[in-house]
């Protein structure tokens, strides 16, 4: 009885847990102080932004909005990267939380992938951009496509992108 008892609860406990292998709740308790901090930090930020970008728009997913959290907390205090947001951005995300917190996961993807460029805000913009309108172009990832992302995708997909976020 035992035994059938923990198969019954370990079926239970991998089937509820294997869209969300990690529970992301634990990122608040991070301290984020002193520039070490930040700095080891980065395979959270990178963890979170990966899982942001895996994962379809869903208001009731926790783990995002907790990988959310943590992003914004990390990109408004690491002293090694800025993170810089103009018009057009508020063009393309039209100030929807979910869009904005998937352009945060694609600009620290970005910069913790590619160090080398992650102090030209002009490759930061374009490679998180062209991120965001990959992302948005799936249909399962359930994005309401606003004005301005049509227009970038248009954009994209005529190799007019740069032109169009004026960055050439």
């Amino acid at each position: 009885m035992k035994l059938k008892l923990i198969f019954i609860v370990l079926v239970v406990c991998s089937t509820s847990l294997s869209c969300y292998s990690q529970d992301y709740s634990t990122l608040k308790d991070i301290v984020l102080t002193g520039n070490d901090d930040f700095t080891k930090a980065e395979s959270n930020v990178l963890e979170c932004s990966k899982y942001i970008l895996s994962t379809p728009i869903e208001k009731s997913n926790l783990n995002r909005l907790y990988s959310i959290q943590f992003l914004l907390k990390w990109m408004g205090g690491t002293p090694d990267y800025s993170f810089n947001m103009d018009e057009s951005i508020g063009e393309l995300t039209n100030s929807t939380p979910e869009l904005l917190g998937i352009y945060m996961a694609c600009m620290s993807e970005y910069v913790l992938e590619n160090k080398g460029n992650a102090k030209d805000d002009k490759a930061v913009k374009y490679n998180s951009v062209l991120r965001l309108l990959n992302y948005c172009e799936l249909a399962n990832n359930n994005v309401t496509l606003n004005e301005g992302l049509i227009k970038a995708i248009k954009a994209k997909s005529e190799n007019k992108l740069k032109e169009y976020l004026k960055i050439n």
